[in-house]
């Protein structure tokens, strides 16, 4: 849709200004392949080689694969270089790898299923948050039953 076009070209990865994104969108018409567009509209070689595998994993149903692709070939972590992002990067793209499945790799019935999540607010997904190996952990005794560590801190242990 020119609304999803215009996100995309917009985004950090395409980055395109308002008289750039003007000229991408004004002569385009309904039945164009704006992502065949945006590929001849790109500013540099980098960004045509990452909409031309864009179009080439989408054509082929791959919409993981141009995912991870994107994160990889993209500059999108060095905005956001902490762990937190990365992780919550790795846990969309799962999300969308078990849909994907789910879906038997179908991107039109995907694009349906993450639709409806968007809608439903992520009521239907459990937060996971995974912790850096390093990070300390804070639990209740019940909750690190069977768990070993090499140093256990018991906190409020002698008061009251």
């Amino acid at each position: 849709s020119r609304h999803h076009a215009t996100w995309v070209a917009r985004s950090s990865l395409i980055g395109f200004d308002d008289a750039k994104l003007q000229e991408y969108l004004f002569y385009s018409r309904k039945e164009d392949n704006l992502l065949i567009r945006l590929r001849d509209f790109t500013i540099n070689e980098r960004q045509k080689e990452l909409v031309q595998r864009w179009i080439d994993l989408s054509s082929e149903g791959r919409i993981v694969d141009l995912l991870e692709e994107t994160v990889d070939r993209s500059d999108i972590l060095m905005a956001f270089p902490d762990i937190v992002s990365r992780q919550d990067i790795e846990q969309i793209i799962d999300i969308i790898r078990i849909l994907s499945r789910e879906v038997g790799g179908d991107s039109i019935v995907l694009a349906d299923k993450l639709r409806d999540l968007r809608e439903s607010g992520g009521n239907s997904l459990e937060a996971v948050t995974i912790p850096p190996s390093d990070a300390v952990r804070v639990m209740t005794i019940h909750g690190s039953k069977g768990l070993q560590a090499k140093v256990v801190i018991l906190a409020d242990l002698f008061s009251g």
